[in-house]
């Protein structure tokens, strides 16, 4: 199990970043414009949090993009969650909805710390297929629940991380 959670709260040109701990605590926040430069800053953030603990799985509200691929690349495991559940989430938790990037991060990571286990992370495809000269592009977007095929998806031989 995981001793660190990441949340990001995504948008097309600005990412806020909260990593909490088993607690709840936040130990971790960033704000990361969406550029290869700042990307890889990230994910050099995130390797060096993984360094001292095995494992820190990133909730994100897309499941695409430039900083998705990036992670998801880097051997990170990404769990794309659909923004109307977040929405949902905050609801619960602060009554007057009061959405801020920040504050949405930090909720991202707090619902891979509660409920992980009731999303499913993106999956990552094999380098098998991705040599594979008719495929589609982009990450998939998970559709199957098999870990050797994703025909619903888009055909391809996946293995989730």
């Amino acid at each position: 199990m995981a001793g660190l959670w990441a949340g990001i709260d995504w948008s097309e040109q600005l990412n806020d970043v909260a990593v909490v701990d088993r607690a709840g605590t936040v130990v971790a926040r960033a704000r990361v414009p969406e550029t290869p430069e700042r990307v890889k800053e990230l994910l050099r953030l995130l390797a060096g949090l993984r360094s001292s603990h095995r494992h820190v799985p990133v909730a994100i509200e897309t499941g695409r993009g430039l900083l998705v691929r990036a992670l998801s690349d880097a051997g990170q495991t990404v769990v794309p969650i659909n923004p109307s559940v977040v929405a949902r989430y905050r609801g619960r938790l602060r009554p007057t909805r009061q959405k801020t990037d920040k504050s949405d991060a930090a909720l991202l990571a707090h619902i891979l710390r509660t409920d992980g286990p009731l999303h499913r992370p993106l999956t990552v495809h094999s380098d098998q297929a991705e040599a594979w000269p008719g495929r589609s592009a982009g990450p998939c977007t998970g559709a199957s629940t098999s870990t050797t095929s994703c025909a619903r998806c888009c055909g391809r031989s996946t293995r989730r991380r």
